[in-house]
């Protein structure tokens, strides 16, 4: 077996990004290898013409469609993010800077289990102010959604027009 397809259908199968840690532990290969790996596999996806793109998410990689193509395919696949939680990043997104205990008025009590899943994806900070979070999007949130830049405004005005939110 060749490393390189090995961590290619390791990110492929997986419903989650991945460090490279979690592939060498799963794996077998060492980190230096993963690494490598990933980063022939990112050149070879991302300067090609195909309409799969390995983007990397904080510390994490993960297999996706290509932005441009996304809107084509999207009824044929599970978001790697159920819709719940995608209108809820999308909400924090808008809202930017949103009080947790403010996002709570408009998702409900499952708020908490969203914020988690998002913070453990990497996509949003949780900063303490007093007894509930400041939630803002992550710099990954970008690359994760495919949008063009990280710049609160276009985030928040891309993530509407994505949900409905206008």
């Amino acid at each position: 077996m060749k490393a390189k397809g090995v961590v290619e259908a390791a990110l492929f199968s997986s419903s989650h990004p991945l460090r490279i840690a979690e592939i060498s532990d799963r794996t077998g290969l060492s980190k230096d290898v993963v690494k490598r790996s990933l980063d022939d596999l990112r050149r070879r996806y991302n300067r090609g013409e195909s309409a799969i793109e390995i983007s990397r998410i904080g510390q994490s990689y993960i297999m996706k469609v290509k932005e441009e193509y996304s809107d084509e395919v999207l009824e044929f696949s599970e978001s790697h993010i159920n819709r719940d939680v995608l209108k809820t990043a999308s909400l924090i997104a808008y809202h930017q800077p949103i009080m947790q205990s403010d996002l709570k008025i408009l998702v409900g009590g499952k708020v908490y289990d969203h914020v988690k899943a998002l913070r453990d994806l990497g996509l949003i900070i949780t900063r303490r102010r007093g007894p509930t979070y400041e939630l803002v999007t992550s710099g990954a949130f970008s690359e994760y959604f495919g949008l063009p830049s990280s710049n609160r405004e276009i985030v928040k005005k891309v993530m509407a027009e994505r949900i409905g939110i206008q």
